[in-house]
C-alpha cells in the first residue's frame, strides 16, 4: 500500500487512516457467529481452547520473559 508510507521515516501517510474503516468493513465478521462464540465464552471458555490461568504465573511468565530479553540486548553490547 503506497499510502501507508509517510514523510518522515516511521511514520504513515494520511490517505493510510482514510482507507482503514473501509479495509475494516471488507474483514467484518458474521454477527450470529460471533454472538455464538460471546455466549460460549460465558458459558465454557475452554470449549474455544481457552485455559484458566493464575496472576502468579504470568507475573512469573512476564518475569522470565524480561530477563531473557535483557541476557539478549546485553550480548549484542558485548558483540558489537
Amino acid at each position: 500500500m503506497i499510502s501507508a508510507n509517510g514523510i518522515e521515516p516511521g511514520t504513515v501517510g494520511f490517505e493510510h487512516f482514510l482507507q482503514l474503516p473501509v479495509a475494516d468493513s471488507l474483514a467484518a465478521l458474521d454477527e450470529t457467529a460471533t454472538f455464538q462464540n460471546r455466549s460460549v465464552l460465558l458459558s465454557d471458555p475452554s470449549e474455544l481452547g481457552l485455559r484458566p490461568y493464575s496472576f502468579a504465573s504470568l507475573v512469573q511468565r512476564l518475569n522470565t520473559a524480561g530477563e531473557l530479553y535483557k541476557t539478549l540486548t546485553d550480548d549484542e553490547d558485548t558483540i558489537g
